[in-house]
């Protein structure tokens, strides 16, 4: 009788331990932010010089208007994105980007690296 009774008072924990562990967690709401695409505003030359940043093959230098941009090679990032660190020289001085290509073509993501520095 004993057996029975302590059996009775271990289901329900047992229960609640196998429908806990057996659910799927809840959704991380940063994780999509994390690896689907964001991009930030860019001028009209930073625009011109994304279009043509597929073209390098490796490290490179692109220019149009007043941009100058010093592309680093191409990774692959944690998100299976191709990515590449760009130095981007304008009139309001260098600064250190990230741009990353994905359905839309290559972005600007948000900026990861330090504040902008002057010449």
């Amino acid at each position: 009788m004993y057996y029975k009774h302590s059996i009775m008072r271990v289901a329900p924990l047992f229960l609640a331990i196998l429908f806990g562990c057996g659910s799927t967690p809840p959704p991380d709401p940063w994780y999509p932010r994390s690896v689907g695409p964001s991009s930030v505003p860019t001028s009209e030359a930073e625009a011109i010089i994304l279009e043509q940043l597929g073209t390098l093959e490796g490290e490179g230098t692109l220019s149009h208007s007043d941009v100058q941009v010093i592309a680093g090679a191409p990774y692959f990032a944690a998100s299976e994105r191709l990515c590449r660190r760009l130095i981007v020289e304008s009139r309001e001085g260098v600064s250190e980007k990230l741009a990353c290509d994905g359905p839309d073509g290559w972005q600007l993501s948000a900026d990861v690296f330090e504040a902008p520095r002057g010449r």
